[in-house]
């Protein structure tokens, strides 16, 4: 699906279950996640601290990370099938078990049971 990202090695796609990122709220209730692999640069090292700043924005990155975006959107809207199914209740439990995650999960949502 991501062929033409292939150049900038930017072609694969993860599925891997993660509370770290913005995924995690549609990950519980079974919404299909994807994590485009691609070189990280300074992100972890920037993100979210004092030097995450307009001024330190790596114009070059901007632009590759933006068409990365662009060519999956398109790419995945034009799929001619659906890029992953939507997690039943009992699957999003198991997925949760097989990761690790449920801990974390009670943690974040200690009310809330979806399965």
């Amino acid at each position: 699906m991501l062929k033409p990202l292939r150049s900038i090695a930017a072609n694969q796609i993860t599925t891997d279950a993660a509370f770290d990122s913005d995924e995690e709220a549609f990950m519980v209730v079974g919404v299909p996640t994807y994590s485009i692999a691609v070189e990280d640069g300074d992100y972890n090292f920037r993100h979210h601290t004092i030097i995450d700043t307009f001024e330190r924005i790596d114009l070059r990155m901007l632009g590759l990370q933006t068409a990365i975006m662009a060519v999956s959107g398109y790419s995945f809207a034009n799929s001619a099938e659906r890029p992953g199914k939507r997690l039943s209740p009992s699957e999003v439990h198991d997925l949760l078990v097989r990761t690790g995650l449920e801990p974390l999960y009670e943690l974040d949502y200690p009310d809330k049971k979806p399965y």
